[in-house]
């Protein structure tokens, strides 16, 4: 039997049955958690990590509800689909990869690495919304990235997003153009 079962998975899925169903029913089965995803053409809102990319970016501050010690799980997309790949091929079984550090930030301690990206951007706290983030990651698995891996994927996209000036000239020049195609028809 050559055949390969491969469960994705966020970490932020917390019906554990479902791993443990997949190893019983499928003894070669292997494991994928992801965790937040961000990246340069993911919109702002995509996860937490992004969110806190744009908002250093755009309005050179970032936002924390709360003390900013809610834990963050970032995974850089184009990683996950590398590392989706290269387990698809494995021959190992039975087996449960974490594309996430194994030592997880905290939202502030992400600010501050975008702080260290550029020193000029404020830190500010607001009253604490929501719930804690409640993680719970299946056994036994392996980690895939470090915490400098990281570092250089936050720089790499935090670099690559539009600052504020180049946001807002995109934003004119699409006004003018539609001006124009609106002129055009009449």
């Amino acid at each position: 039997d050559q055949g390969k079962f491969i469960i994705i998975s966020s970490i932020f899925n917390k019906n554990e049955e479902i791993f443990e169903k997949a190893k019983d029913v499928y003894g070669k089965s292997k494991i994928v958690i992801l965790g937040e995803m961000f990246g340069k053409n993911l919109p702002s809102d995509y996860s937490l990590v992004n969110n806190l990319l744009h908002q250093a970016k755009s309005k050179k501050e970032i936002k924390l509800s709360g003390l900013g010690l809610t834990k963050t799980y970032p995974l850089f997309f184009d990683d996950a689909l590398e590392e989706i790949i290269k387990v698809s091929f494995l021959k190992d079984s039975l087996k449960t990869f974490y594309l996430f550090p194994k030592h997880p930030p905290s939202k502030l301690s992400l600010s501050h690495l975008i702080q260290k990206i550029e020193p000029g951007i404020k830190i500010d706290f607001m009253k604490n919304e929501g719930e804690e983030r409640i993680i719970q990651i299946p056994r036994d698995g392996e980690y895939v990235f470090t915490n400098e891996h990281l570092l250089s994927k936050i720089k790499e996209v935090f670099r690559a997003l539009p600052s504020q000036k180049t946001e807002v000239r995109r934003q004119r020049s699409e006004d003018r153009g539609q001006k124009t195609s609106f002129a055009r028809r009449a």
